[in-house]
């Protein structure tokens, strides 16, 4: 329901779920609609509190890892710290290249939870870190090209792509087995 009004009915039945897919939809004419941001929160009277995982499923059970809710701690201060670095970059302090760093380490606080509770997200979320160390070395490619940048910058953020790549094909060769050695 969205302000008492039912948006979305199936045939869910009397199944409770504590994991699974949210369906965002609207009816119409086949526009796309895009969501940002969205999160799951608890109604007075419900039975469970949701725990937000990596792939922003929710898990009824906090216990799903011993892990998560530390993990689900260390996931929230890496977005302040994200937020924070972006308004610095908008206000000309930070540089892109913060950013981007910022936002590689919310993602690998993302693979350390879902390596522990969600193994479904943690394809999708190194893949994010592969083209983010992708963009990372595009630009700073352009700034040894002007002379700001050293090659020996270039070679390291070359060999970080690289590891983040073979992590992604790792994760993929694995895909569907326990937790990552």
């Amino acid at each position: 329901k969205v302000n008492d009004v039912i948006t979305l009915d199936g045939p869910h039945g009397d199944r409770a779920r504590s994991i699974g897919p949210v369906g965002l939809i609207l009816p119409g004419d086949g526009k796309t609609v895009s969501f940002r941001n969205v999160e799951i929160k608890e109604l007075p009277g419900t039975p469970w509190a949701p725990t937000k995982l990596a792939s922003g499923r929710a898990s009824a059970d906090p216990a799903v890892s011993p892990l998560a809710l530390p993990l689900l701690d260390l996931i929230k201060a890496k977005e302040e710290l994200l937020e924070k670095t972006r308004a610095s970059f908008q206000a000309g302090v930070s540089s892109k290249s913060d950013v981007l760093a910022a936002e590689i380490e919310l993602l690998e606080a993302r693979v350390k939870l879902a390596e522990s509770t969600d193994r479904a997200a943690l394809v999708g979320l190194l893949d994010d870190i592969v083209r983010k160390h992708q963009e990372g070395r595009d630009i700073l490619d352009k700034r040894v090209k002007v002379g700001v940048a050293s090659t020996e910058e270039l070679t390291r953020a070359d060999a970080t792509l690289a590891e983040a790549k073979v992590r992604l094909a790792r994760a993929k060769a694995e895909k569907g087995t326990g937790p990552m050695p």
